[in-house]
């Protein structure tokens, strides 16, 4: 079976910082400044090429006149990046942005052997190839390959697309990414749940008119970052993948550093497992492991896209597949009622005893902390406090304090769970601090709480403050100490006699 990957192609160029000790003559004057290694890499289509190669034989591709470090922007698209060596491999520090033609499309110029094929790989990076129609495989308009466009953002727009969707609508599968349909205007929620994203997903695909063409798709495949994916099919049919452990945007967010390349490790394990003859579940899945590994790896030591190493075998990805129900049937599903079916009651006990395994209970378990839940209500609400946590600490130049009210009777948890969220964010800038309003005489006692949270800020601390009791009664008036709230909470200062803090 043969395989030809094309589209938009773009030089990556990476740097790094040369290190003193690497530097042992001081002879020239730049030498005693900071300097840089420079490095220009094949990416998007070449990149997937690449990839591809390293799992099956017979791979066709575009080839670029000369090196990639002398092409013009004017020619392909350059990227660039700033990379810092973290635990002895290099990651991306700061995603430094593209360079293009000052006018219309890019050239493309690369010389390519056309030739019949069996499956078609498009990187349609919305860069000029979807319009540049003398750069298209003659398979395209002649044939009736297999086609697998890994499209991003416009999506569905341009001369290719529609081609591929009057022509071709039986033979796709179409690869896009979860981020890509929220920037075409699908509502789907981040960081919630698993279920909830599906849920959003399957709500938007049918009464979205921005999504109305993707019903008709026979194959979809909806990456959801590194942790999961949809794939989706024509009459409703759709299943989730999901990590157990783990939700969209975790592995970014636990890595010191960021990677490029994720959507190619994706889709050249994906197009080999297919080629092989094998179910797209099982590409699918080989696809979340590859681009998962990707992270692993890096650039490496001697930065370099680490192909070799990305497709050289290793741990089973542990993912979960579950159905997601028709659209009239999504309201109370979770994935623990979903077969196989759980008992949430049994495996909190379980965990609690015996400690968490992963194989033995594939259903979401959200870890915030210390705090473990396997319940979906639960981990949608932990979880839409964590994502305000991390919003607010986001922001630069904040000006008021971030409130939030916590109810519950006592014991119930409230302090353990609010004070485990914010250790899941930051612990290393968050200091906690506790008071009991029930225990506080009068306003002076609250003034000197409020100047420990300042305290904090001046240390260069997140002050965490957690008020129990707030509701208590003052001078036998109910709630009688929200009045003193509301100007921290509104204004972010307080008043002692006559001063404002």
């Amino acid at each position: 079976m043969k395989t030809i990957v094309t589209g938009d192609v773009t030089i990556d160029w990476i740097q790094w910082p040369i290190k003193s000790h690497e530097i042992t003559d001081y002879s020239e004057n730049w030498k005693t400044h900071l300097g840089f290694h420079r490095k220009a890499l094949e990416g998007r289509a070449l990149l997937l090429a690449k990839m591809l190669k390293e799992i099956v034989p017979r791979v066709e591709h575009p080839q670029i006149l000369g090196k990639p470090e002398n092409t013009s922007p004017a020619e392909f698209v350059h990227s660039f990046a700033d990379l810092e060596l973290y635990n002895g491999k290099y990651l991306i520090k700061s995603f430094l942005g593209y360079t293009g033609p000052e006018k219309g499309l890019p050239k493309l110029p690369f010389k390519f052997k056309d030739t019949k094929a069996d499956i078609i790989v498009i990187d349609d990076a919305g860069n000029g190839f979807r319009e540049l129609k003398e750069k298209w495989p003659s398979s395209i308009i002649e044939d009736n390959p297999l086609i697998i466009p890994k499209m991003s953002a416009p999506l569905f727009e341009g001369k290719l697309w529609h081609h591929l969707q009057k022509n071709h609508q039986e033979n796709l599968i179409v690869i896009i990414t979860v981020y890509d349909l929220r920037e075409l205007g699908a509502n789907i929620s981040r960081r919630l749940s698993w279920e909830r994203t599906a849920e959003d997903f399957i709500w938007q695909i049918h009464h979205n008119p921005l999504l109305a063409q993707l019903k008709e798709l026979k194959h979809l495949i909806v990456r959801i970052n590194l942790e999961g994916a949809i794939y989706y099919q024509a009459g409703s049919k759709a299943k989730l993948f999901y990590h157990p452990q783990l939700f969209e945007g975790d592995l970014n967010a636990q890595s010191p550093g960021r990677m490029q390349g994720h959507g190619c490790a994706f889709t050249a394990a994906f197009t080999a497992t297919i080629q092989k003859g094998l179910e797209i579940e099982e590409g699918i899945i080989e696809g979340i492991r590859s681009s998962q590994k990707l992270l692993d790896e890096g650039f490496g030591s001697k930065p370099d896209y680490p192909t070799s190493k990305v497709f050289s075998g290793g741990d089973e990805a542990n993912i979960g597949i579950v159905e997601i129900p028709p659209v009239e049937r999504l309201e109370g599903w979770t994935i623990a009622t979903s077969p196989p079916h759980f008992d949430i009651k049994s495996v909190s006990e379980h965990i609690v005893i015996e400690g968490y395994k992963e194989k033995k209970f594939p259903l979401p378990i959200a870890h915030f902390g210390k705090l473990i839940t396997a319940d979906k209500t639960e981990i949608e609400g932990y979880q839409s406090i964590r994502n305000i946590m991390i919003e607010y600490l986001k922001n630069e130049r904040v000006e008021r304090t971030l409130s939030i009210g916590v109810f519950g009777p006592p014991g119930a948890g409230k302090s353990f769970a609010v004070s485990q969220l914010a250790a899941s964010v930051d612990p290393e800038n968050i200091k906690t601090l506790n008071f009991n309003i029930s225990q506080f005489r009068d306003e002076n006692d609250l003034i000197g709480a409020f100047h420990q949270i300042r305290d904090a800020v001046l240390k260069g601390k997140i002050p965490q403050a957690f008020f129990d009791e707030f509701d208590s009664p003052y001078n036998g008036k109910k709630l009688g100490w929200i009045k003193y709230f509301l100007s921290p909470m509104q204004d972010g200062e307080f008043r002692e006699g006559d001063t404002t803090h």
